[in-house]
C-alpha cells in the first residue's frame, strides 16, 4: 500500500480537530530523504549523506503510456548523481560537505526549502536546495552561506559541484558522451541521447573564480587546491562542471553566500526559452536575496492554521500544508500534456508518484477545508479535463474521471495482474464530494463560486461534464438493490476479485447527496429530488446488506457472507455522515474493529 498525503480528513465539517498529545520517547527520524517539488519537478536531499541524489526530469513516475497497454508506462530519468558543495577555509582546510561534520538538516519553517548545516575549520556552512515556486520551470536552487564562527578574521573558497547524467535508464542513466558548452556566465550540458535527452543550464548566483569540466577538480579540492583549470567547455564520458567562488574574506561573525541555478529542459532546443526563464527569475538578486524571496513566498502562500493546535501540532499541520503544495503538477495545459492541477499520491523518492484519483479527492478537500482554494480548483479541473474513458466496456458506458490513475501526461492507467485490470467505481462519488467541499469553501469568498458555469480547457462547461461524465456513469452503475456493482474499490483487488465493497457505495451515497445540494440551488429540484433518492437508496442497501449479527458495519457484502469483513475503510460513514452517531452502527462498528 502506498503512503497518501494526507491518510484521514474529516470530511462533513470545515473545522479541523487537535488531538492532545501524548508523552513519548525521543522521536527518531525514520525517514531520511526530503523531497522539494515546484510542480515541474522533484529533488531529493537524503540526510543520511548530506547531499541532494534525485532531481526527476519530470515530477511524476511515468511520462506516458508504454508500448503494452497493460504494462508499465515509459519510466521518467532520475537525472542527478550527485548535488553538492564544498568549502576551503583559510585557503588550507577543505573538504567537500556531504564528508564535512553535519550539526543538522530539515526544513526552513517547514517550507518546501531544505537547509543542511555543516562546518569546516572555523566556518559553519548553510546549503540550501529548492526548487523554486516563481520559475515555471524544473529547476534547482542551490545556495551556501558560510559564518565565520571565530574570533578571528578567515577566508571561505566555496565549491558547487552539480553532477547530472542525461543518458538513457530510470533511476540510474548513462554518463556518456556528455557535452558542456558555455557562452558568458550560462553552460548547457547534454548527453549521448541528443535531443530527445533534453539539457541541463548552469547559472552561476555570484561571482566565479573559475569552472573546471576536465575531471581533475573534485580531487584537487580534496587536497585542499584551485580548481586545477578554468575549463567550462569540454566533452567526454562523465563530465562535470565544478564551479569555485571568489575567495570570500570573513570577518568574526559575518556570513557570505555563493551558489547556482540548475534548470532542465526536455529538449535541447529549448535550453535558451528555459535559461532566459532563469535569468529572468535570478534577476539582480543576490543569493541571499534570492532565498528570502523565496521563504517569503512561501509564508505569503500559506493559510492561517486552524485554532487550537498546540506548537508541536501546528509545525506537523504546516509541513502537511507544504506537502500538499509541492504533490500539485504545474505543467501547462496543451495538446500532449494534459495533467495541469494533477495531484499525486505521494511525493518522491519510492514508486508511488502517481496521479490516482482516490488520493487527489482526499488532498483536494484538504486543500479547500484549508483555504488553498485556487489548489483545490485546479484539481478538480485536471480530473475532468485529462484522458479517460478507456475502460468503458467494464464500466457500463462512457466516462470522464479514470478508474485507477493517471500516466503523467494525463492519459488514464490502470495496473493489470492475473485478476484483471483494478477498476475502481469509488472514485467518482469522492470526486462530487471534493466538488461540494470546494465549492463550500469557495462560496465563502467574495462573489462566491463561479466553478460551475467555467468553460474547462477542452471548451466544455464545467458542470455539463460533471452531469454527463461523473453522475450518469455512477448512476449507471447502481444495481437494483440500491448498490454500487461490484468493483475493485479502495483495496484495488482486481477485476476477478470485485465485491460489493462498502466503500465505494459510501463514496457514491456521499456524492449524489453533495451534487444534490449542488443543482437544488441551480433550480433543478427534480434532479435533486432524484439524486437525494438514490443516495438514500445507497444507504439503506449498506444496512441491509452490510450488516453482521452485531450490526457492525462490514467491508463488503460478500465478505460479511462469508464471514471475513472487518475492514476500517467504513469509517468514511460516519466521517461523510452517512448515519448519525446515535445509530447503533456506529458503536456496535467501532467495538468490533477495536
Amino acid at each position: 500500500m502506498r503512503i497518501s498525503l494526507l491518510a484521514a480528513v474529516l470530511c462533513a465539517a470545515s473545522s479541523f480537530v487537535a488531538v492532545p498529545a501524548h508523552a513519548s520517547p525521543t522521536p527518531v527520524p525514520s525517514f531520511s530523504a526530503m523531497p522539494t517539488g515546484n510542480g515541474f519537478g522533484f529533488s531529493v536531499f537524503d540526510a543520511s549523506v548530506h547531499k541532494v541524489t534525485t532531481f526527476l526530469e519530470r515530477p511524476y513516475r511515468y511520462l506516458r503510456p508504454g508500448p503494452d497497454p497493460h504494462g508499465e508506462g515509459v519510466y521518467r530519468r532520475d537525472l542527478a548523481y550527485d548535488v553538492y558543495f564544498g568549502a576551503r577555509v583559510a585557503g588550507t582546510t577543505a573538504k567537500w560537505l556531504p564528508d564535512a561534520p553535519q550539526t543538522s538538516a530539515g526544513y526552513v519553517a517547514q517550507s518546501g526549502i531544505v537547509r543542511s548545516v555543516a562546518t569546516v575549520g572555523t566556518v559553519e556552512i548553510e546549503s540550501y536546495f529548492y526548487e523554486p515556486y516563481g520559475l515555471a520551470a524544473n529547476a534547482l536552487v542551490m545556495i551556501a552561506r558560510a559564518t565565520n564562527k571565530g574570533s578571528a578574521p578567515t577566508t571561505v573558497d566555496l565549491f558547487a559541484l552539480p553532477n547530472f547524467r542525461l543518458g538513457a535508464g530510470g533511476d540510474d542513466p548513462s554518463p556518456d558522451g556528455e557535452t558542456i558548452a558555455t557562452t558568458g556566465a550560462r553552460s548547457v550540458e547534454t548527453g549521448a541521447l541528443g535531443e530527445a535527452g533534453g539539457a541541463m543550464i548552469y547559472l552561476p548566483l555570484a561571482p566565479v573564480a573559475r569552472a573546471d569540466c576536465t575531471g581533475d577538480g573534485y580531487a584537487a579540492v580534496s587536497a585542499g587546491s584551485d580548481l586545477p583549470s578554468d575549463t567550462r567547455s569540454c566533452t567526454g564520458n562523465d563530465r562535470t562542471l565544478i564551479y569555485q567562488s571568489t575567495q570570500l574574506a570573513l570577518a568574526a561573525g559575518e556570513t557570505k553566500s555563493f551558489g547556482l541555478l540548475v534548470g532542465f529542459s526536455s529538449t535541447i532546443s529549448g535550453a535558451g526559452t528555459i535559461g532566459d526563464a532563469m535569468a529572468a527569475f535570478v534577476g539582480a538578486r543576490t543569493p541571499d536575496q534570492i532565498l528570502a524571496d523565496s521563504q517569503n513566498e512561501w509564508e505569503a502562500w500559506r493559510k492561517p492554521p486552524p485554532v487550537g493546535l498546540s506548537s508541536d501540532e501546528t509545525l506537523v499541520y504546516r509541513q502537511a500544508e507544504s506537502t500538499l503544495r509541492m504533490s500539485q503538477v504545474l505543467e501547462p495545459y496543451g495538446p500532449t500534456l494534459k495533467n495541469h492541477g494533477m495531484i499525486l499520491a505521494s511525493l518522491p523518492p519510492g514508486i508511488w508518484h502517481i496521479g490516482w484519483v482516490r488520493d487527489a479527492t482526499y488532498a483536494t478537500v484538504a486543500l479547500a477545508q484549508s483555504g488553498h482554494i485556487a489548489e483545490a480548483k485546479d484539481a478538480l479541473r485536471f480530473l475532468l479535463s485529462a484522458t479517460a474513458d478507456g475502460y468503458d466496456s467494464y464500466t457500463n458506458g462512457s466516462y470522464r474521471i479514470s478508474i485507477t490513475r493517471y500516466f503523467g501526461n494525463g492519459v488514464e492507467e490502470t495496473d493489470w495482474n492475473s485478476a484483471g485490470p483494478n477498476i475502481e467505481f469509488d472514485g467518482w462519488g469522492l470526486f462530487l464530494w471534493a466538488l461540494r467541499q470546494t465549492l463550500d469553501a469557495d462560496a465563502a469568498t467574495p462573489g462566491g463560486s463561479t466553478l460551475l458555469d467555467e468553460m474547462l480547457p477542452t471548451g466544455e462547461r464545467f458542470l455539463d461534464v460533471v452531469r454527463s461524465g461523473v453522475v450518469q456513469p455512477l448512476q449507471r452503475n447502481l444495481e437494483s438493490s440500491g448498490l454500487v456493482l461490484p468493483d475493485t474499490s479502495i483495496w484495488e483487488a482486481h477485476w476477478d476479485r470485485r465485491k460489493h465493497f462498502a466503500y465505494t457505495s459510501l463514496a457514491a451515497a456521499r456524492g449524489l447527496c453533495d451534487v444534490a445540494a449542488i443543482e437544488q440551488p441551480r433550480g433543478e429540484k427534480d434532479r435533486a429530488d432524484q439524486l437525494r433518492l438514490q443516495s438514500k437508496q445507497l444507504t439503506t442497501a449498506i444496512r441491509v446488506n452490510m450488516l453482521d449479527p452485531t450490526q457492525l458495519l462490514g467491508g463488503s457484502q460478500e465478505g460479511v457472507a462469508g464471514g471475513t469483513y472487518h475492514d476500517a475503510a467504513v469509517l468514511e460513514a460516519f466521517n461523510w455522515e452517512l448515519f448519525p452517531s446515535t445509530d447503533p452502527l456506529y458503536a456496535a462498528t467501532l467495538a468490533g474493529l477495536d
